[in-house]
């Protein structure tokens, strides 16, 4: 929830769920939510049957909890994205909402990842931070110090890739060499430019949700 950076960002998705997420039209489409209704200034939203990478059920407690550390985390995005929402209360497998303001537009901002309940603080057996338990289609992992992603073997759909290495890429510098000498797969830029360093793969526009002024 706390990270900063764009990159970073889109890569959790790869390890948390949402609710929903945008498409390439910026339209929501159902990711961990089943059925969204909205009447008034309440919203319900059924949770479909998903498990955590520990093999654990989300709940609809897990839901509020996301909920909760999201707008709770300073210099995030989440505390204004969801201020419109004043509380959240779950039951089973459905989370109620309560807006204060009517918005029909509503599931467009419950794109913050899901984590199960007490796993944000979770640290080895040397004290070191530990990533959130998610249930996304990929868990974290590492070997010999180096970190990587490997196939959630829970998740509800298939997954198309065995792992995915993660690299420490510093600065601008340290990109452009990285794909220069091919130790990088893909790079994903932020920024509106053509200055991008000279790789043999293909390009591709992605639409942006951010207002970038």
């Amino acid at each position: 929830y706390s990270a900063t950076s764009k990159v970073n960002r889109q890569l959790s998705s790869l390890m948390f769920d949402s609710l929903f997420k945008l498409d390439n039209e910026l339209n929501p489409q159902n990711c961990l939510a089943q059925d969204i209704e909205i009447s008034g200034k309440t919203c319900t939203v059924t949770v479909k049957s998903a498990r955590f990478s520990d093999g654990s059920s989300v709940s609809g407690s897990d839901i509020v909890y996301s909920f909760n550390v999201a707008k709770s985390t300073e210099n995030s995005v989440y505390p204004t994205q969801l201020s419109n929402i004043s509380s959240a209360n779950a039951s089973g497998r459905t989370v109620t909402f309560a807006l204060k303001n009517y918005d029909i537009n509503f599931a467009n901002i419950l794109d913050f990842p899901i984590i199960k309940e007490g796993s944000r603080n979770r640290k080895d057996s040397d004290n070191r931070e530990l990533p959130p338990i998610g249930c996304g289609r990929y868990v974290y992992a590492s070997k010999n110090g180096d970190g990587f992603l490997e196939p959630n073997k829970g998740y509800y759909s298939d997954v198309p890739e065995n792992s995915v290495e993660l690299m420490n890429i510093p600065d601008n510098e340290s990109w452009k060499y990285a794909i220069r000498s091919g130790e990088i797969d893909i790079y994903y830029s932020g920024e509106n430019t053509s200055d991008l360093p000279s790789f043999s793969g293909g390009t591709s526009q992605i639409k942006h949700t951010d207002f970038v002024y």
